[in-house]
């Protein structure tokens, strides 16, 4: 299915430099291009736009305002929006935030970077549009998932308390205050519980050592047990030796069956790991390469971590803990994804006080 890209800016040069990155990346969606908020409402009107990528200062029409008629038009309000300005303002970029924007980039664009934006952001949108799609196999995805996750409890109980239920919940929150569609914003929520299912292969006195792990039980740690082609068949006592990292793992075991609920469940174990300046496993992704749902359940995970009391550990003061958050944003976790989680938080703090262990 092809995607259609609106492009909104008031400078042609702007939008001529668009099309080169776009001709050079070789990209198959359908792009437009118009030049004020005013065209762009207009094309919404009379055409399916999956994404919009608007100026922030123009002329008759501002970025914030579009957005804010398209937000009040149940036909157009979630189109996902990256906001793109050549002034970086504290105003403009929170407003923008808490109207919906899913990215702010500055002029002028970085072109590689500017493409893994968009697939990131279409990519969640054509989540969202299969689950439309896909609602009524929504049950019996949901009975796949029990009878693998019963499998997979052959295997090892899970002793994490509440742990994923606080993180789900967390990832929920999250999610919505980055105004993602209700869709992928329950999708999160289904599938965040199972971001380390992998661990089902890590060996208990690695996985509950009450102190700090060794460089090679962190290996270990890191590892996951190879399950093979078909993951519902037992492993010989020699496999079950052989770990590798439990974050894929996580990624073989959910991601079998082509449904939304899979994907995003093998997505989220495969990738949660990941660090926003590409110092993470178990791909090294970077910036935008890793998926955003995984970026959204890595601070959720952390913040739970901190605050829990853990084999290992006490649990920290909140002080501490939002203290540890603000030194890894923009090394270990995505700057945009910590604007939600600090705007939220009260609530975040609300679901810890009721669901604590």
């Amino acid at each position: 299915m092809e995607r259609t890209i609106l492009f909104v800016d008031d400078e042609p040069a702007i939008l001529s430099s668009i099309r080169r990155s776009l001709k050079v990346a070789k990209v198959d969606w359908n792009c437009e291009f118009v030049l004020s908020g005013k065209e762009a409402l207009n094309f919404c009107r009379e055409s399916t736009v999956d994404l919009i990528v608007t100026d922030g200062k123009m002329p008759e029409m501002s970025g914030n305002e579009l957005l804010e008629k398209l937000r009040n038009n149940p036909e157009s309000r979630d189109i996902p929006t990256i906001m793109l300005s050549g002034y970086f303002e504290d105003t403009l970029r929170m407003k923008a935030l808490e109207m919906g924007i899913v990215e702010f980039l500055n002029k002028p664009i970085i072109p590689g970077e500017f493409i893994l934006r968009l697939r990131n952001v279409l990519r969640l949108k054509t989540i969202s549009d299969e689950l439309k799609i896909a609602n009524k196999d929504l049950i019996e995805t949901r009975m796949q998932i029990i009878r693998r996750l019963g499998k997979a409890a052959e295997y090892k109980d899970d002793d994490t308390g509440r742990h994923v239920i606080r993180v789900a919940h967390y990832s929920r929150i999250i999610a919505d205050g980055m105004r993602l569609s209700p869709d992928v914003v329950e999708l999160i929520f289904q599938t965040a519980p199972m971001h380390d299912i992998g661990k089902i292969g890590i060996p208990d006195n690695i996985l509950k050592k009450p102190g700090v792990l060794d460089p090679g039980e962190l290996e270990v740690m890191r590892q996951h047990s190879s399950l093979g082609e078909d993951v519902l068949i037992p492993l010989a006592g020699e496999e079950l030796a052989i770990y590798k990292r439990h974050s894929e793992m996580g990624e073989d075991i959910l991601g079998e069956e082509n449904t939304p609920l899979l994907k995003m469940a093998s997505v989220i174990a495969a990738s949660h790991h990941e660090k926003w300046d590409g110092h993470g496993y178990p791909r090294g992704l970077k910036g935008e390469e890793i998926p955003l749902e995984a970026r959204i359940v890595a601070i959720a995970d952390i913040f739970d971590a901190l605050s829990s009391k853990r084999y290992y550990k006490e649990a920290f003061p909140i002080k501490k803990c939002l203290s540890i958050i603000e030194e890894l944003e923009g090394n270990h976790l995505d700057p945009n994804v910590v604007v939600s989680f600090n705007r939220n938080f009260d609530k975040i703090i609300d679901i810890q006080k009721r669901m604590g262990d």
